[in-house]
């Protein structure tokens, strides 16, 4: 049986799926491979010796995802081979087994925070391709239990596999990178990291960011990531569509806190990189991210600017609740490891693999 691998995501500015794919092959490479010489399938160019052991086919780099998905993934896979796909959406016909990702029920739980065209496109697509994935993977238990109750898929076809953290965001890691040149209370950055959308309540932020700058007035507000609106023009903040990993893990490191709103996440993968990087987390309760987060965090609500506020000035104010966060941050993101992550999902797609067989 032969693995294909989805990599329509690894593009060169890749962001959560694409870096969650792209540590599972890090990982992969260097400790071997679910199933013998597996071949990635991506839209843009790769380096194929970046992971030994690993094909690599690249075409169809100006098609829509979608007609790339039907039209350039599906017909390399055999009925007999294992399709993997890490993107929330499987091609719609296609014969052979089908080991799904779904990271999250977006469209789903909070449907208000999307147009009526990307509704209308993706809903019930997603909600198919769950349906007709023979495994399906999730980030998190409340990400299973979206995914049973809104997608109505079998729980006995579900495995949970919590993401990872990549070691570059640890302490000594970017410590190496670059050392601390500031002190992060004397001078507070307030970082934003992931697509600002309406469920991310940035509107908030930008609220308790300004009455944060009535006691902090050198305070910045860095914002990574695109958005569905152009960033207004305030002073102090300063925004980046996107950034590579390493100018991210300097970010996190020289942080006075993460600032991490949304009604409803299948994981929050920012919230364990800031963590792992010794940086302060404020979040709140949708989805997953009590789960992720766990008790090392202030939560507050999403639309709620005054919460985030007084949270903010706490951490300002309390020097010892920095330090406890930052420290009970480091111990929570240990439990989030790329060498645990890529073996669960290792084991998982050989199952797979191996109940196609018999």
């Amino acid at each position: 049986m032969k693995l294909w691998i989805d990599g329509h995501r690894l593009t060169s500015r890749r962001t959560g799926v694409g870096r969650v794919l792209e540590l599972l092959l890090d990982e992969w490479s260097a400790t071997g491979w679910p199933l013998p010489r597996p071949t990635l399938v991506t839209q843009e160019p790769v380096e194929p010796r970046r992971w030994f052991g690993l094909d690599v086919v690249s075409r169809g780099s100006r098609l829509p995802g979608v007609i790339w998905r039907h039209t350039v993934l599906a017909p390399l896979v055999r009925p007999g081979d294992l399709l993997f796909c890490p993107t929330n959406l499987l091609p719609r016909t296609l014969a052979s087994r089908r080991v799904l990702f779904v990271f999250d029920t977006l469209l789903e739980t909070v449907p208000h925070t999307f147009s009526n065209r990307v509704r209308a496109r993706f809903r019930g697509r997603y909600r198919s391709s769950a349906r007709r994935a023979s495994l399906v993977l999730v980030p998190s238990q409340a990400t299973r239990r979206d995914v049973v109750d809104r997608l109505g898929v079998d729980p006995g076809r579900i495995r949970v596999a919590p993401l990872a953290v990549d070691p570059i965001f640890e302490p000594d890691a970017a410590a190496r990178l670059t050392p601390r040149t500031h002190d992060p209370v004397a001078v507070p950055t307030l970082l934003v990291v992931g697509k600002r959308s309406k469920r991310r309540g940035f509107e908030s932020t930008l609220a308790a960011f300004a009455a944060f700058r009535e006691e902090a007035p050198r305070a910045r507000l860095v914002v990574v990531g695109p958005g569905d609106e152009p960033i207004p023009s305030v002073e102090g903040l300063v925004a980046f569509p996107h950034l590579p990993d390493l100018e991210l893990a300097h970010l996190y490191q020289s942080a006075f806190a993460l600032i991490y709103l949304s009604e409803y996440e299948g994981f929050g993968l920012p919230i364990v990189e800031a963590q792992a990087s010794g940086c302060p987390v404020v979040t709140s309760r949708g989805g997953a991210l009590t789960e992720t987060a766990g008790d090392a965090a202030l939560f507050v609500e999403p639309h709620d600017a005054d919460a985030l506020a007084q949270a903010l000035l706490r951490l300002l104010r309390e020097s010892g609740l920095r330090e406890q966060l930052a420290s009970s941050g480091l111990q929570n993101a240990a439990r989030f490891r790329r060498d645990r992550f890529a073996a669960d999902v290792a084991r998982f797609l050989r199952d797979e693999a191996a109940r196609a067989t018999t």
